[in-house]
Formats: C-alpha cells, sequence, structure tokens
C-alpha cells in the first residue's frame, strides 16, 4: 500500500498530474482488489475476491477484518458513526456499527451486490431496493431495465444518480417525507415489500453511459461517458467539459 500526495499549488491548469512524495504505507495481507474509503476519512477497508481488512488512516493499524464479497459505507448522518455493510458469499448481509455486527438478514430475492451512501442499496437483476440504515426498512424499490452499473449518492444526500449500461437516472430523494411516514404510521404489507411510492421523485432519464463519476456539488455530477468525454450534469442539462 502507497500514499500518493496530490499536486502541489504550482500545478498549472490541464497540466498532467505525476504522483509525488509516494510512502510507503505497509504490506497488505491480502490480495487487494479494491479499497473504499470511510467517509470520515478516517478508515479505509481493502477488499479481496472473497474477504477484506479496515484499517485506519494514517496508522495503518488494523481495525477489523471478516469475510465479504462486497463492502460498502454509510453516509447517513443519523445512523452510527463508522456503519457499514457486507455481503457474504451466500448472500446474507451483515452490518457493522463501530465495527461490531449489529445485525444480519437475507433478502426474498437474489442478492447481486450492495450500494452504499445514504440509503443501504441492495440490487437483483431486475430493480434495486433500497432500506434505511437504522431498521432496515424497505424505503422504496425501484425497478431497472438493464444491469444497475453504478449508484452514487450526492453529498447531501438529497440527489442520486441510478447508472445502467445505456443510460442513467437521475433521481430526488425526499427524506422528510419518508421519515414523517415511518413515525406517524404502520406500514401495509405492499409498502414493507415495495416501500413508500413518494419516497423518490423521478426527475429524469438520460441516455448516456457513465464509465465513472463523482458529484463535485449539490447541483454538479461530473462523469466520464464511455467515449471517454468528460460531461457535467447541471440544470438538467448534460454539458461536455473535456476528453479524458
Amino acid at each position: 500500500m502507497k500514499l500518493i500526495s496530490s499536486a502541489d499549488e504550482d500545478t498549472k491548469d490541464g497540466e498532467l498530474v505525476k504522483p509525488q512524495n509516494v510512502k510507503e504505507l505497509g504490506i497488505c495481507e491480502l490480495p487487494a482488489s479494491g479499497v473504499k474509503f470511510a467517509p470520515s476519512g478516517r478508515y479505509f477497508a481493502v477488499q479481496s475476491e472473497n474477504d477484506f481488512i479496515i484499517y485506519t488512516y494514517p496508522k495503518y493499524q488494523n481495525t477489523a477484518f471478516g469475510q465479504a464479497t462486497d463492502l460498502v459505507w454509510s453516509t447517513d448522518k443519523s445512523a452510527n458513526e463508522n456503519t457499514y455493510a457486507c455481503r457474504t458469499d451466500n448472500g446474507t448481509v451483515k452490518v457493522y456499527q463501530n465495527f461490531q455486527e449489529f445485525k444480519a438478514f437475507k433478502t426474498a430475492f437474489a442478492n447481486e451486490g450492495l450500494y452504499g451512501g445514504r440509503l443501504l442499496a441492495i440490487k437483483n437483476k431486475d430493480f434495486i431496493t433500497f432500506y434505511d440504515w437504522e431498521e432496515y426498512r424497505v424505503v422504496r424499490r425501484i425497478d431497472v431495465s438493464s444491469q444497475i452499473k453504478h449508484v452514487i449518492w450526492s453529498d447531501c444526500g438529497s440527489y442520486l444518480i441510478i447508472a445502467l449500461e445505456e443510460s442513467f437516472y437521475l433521481l430526488k430523494y425526499n427524506a422528510a417525507h419518508v421519515t414523517e411516514q415511518f413515525a406517524s404510521r404502520e406500514m401495509s404489507e405492499e409498502e414493507q415489500e415495495d416501500g413508500l411510492e413518494d419516497a423518490f421523485t423521478f426527475v429524469d432519464e438520460y441516455n448516456e453511459v457513465i464509465h465513472s463519476g463523482h458529484w463535485v456539488s449539490n447541483e454538479c455530477f461530473v462523469l466520464i461517458n464511455a467515449r471517454g468525454s468528460i460531461n457535467y450534469l447541471i440544470g438538467g442539462r448534460i454539458m461536455k467539459f473535456g476528453q479524458a
């Protein structure tokens, strides 16, 4: 594992950024296939095919470990700090709070992957189901027309990108409505399975393939498409920024 410093203040706009001040952090005990940082930036998870280790940053100390084919972090500010979920090879979802197992459950449908963020999301080939991080109630099930590639939340947790094979959805999460509904009444049998109809507001669908993307603000989403072009979504329009 290596720490690479960012560009310095003298770097000019458009200049190729070269790694600077590369620092050796240590040797990972796993054949790492990915790294995911906690929202606080204090911890990061190193994943292999079936295992994970969580380290502290920058001391690089082993904090937790376990078996999982997937690991995602919660960004819900109302949930306990350092909350994350893991998917095991048999499809069981295990949720950890402060590195202690808090809850384990299996879905009634085939579990094909997890996504973190404001809500915990579990995908199937035909739909994706969102759960709250506190009591793991179904917030909303959303049907999709093709395989899900990415689920990307804005920092404020109000907007959501669901990227599919040939397009992507922009949704608005109605957090206040969800909180009010959960607090004021019991959910019907249909709602327990499908969630609340008004949990999300569908904003638009865009015929653009997202290779990767990031919210640079709560109003602007930057993406790299399948052609390598850097575009940004703002005010409901996709604008071309440059070439990757």
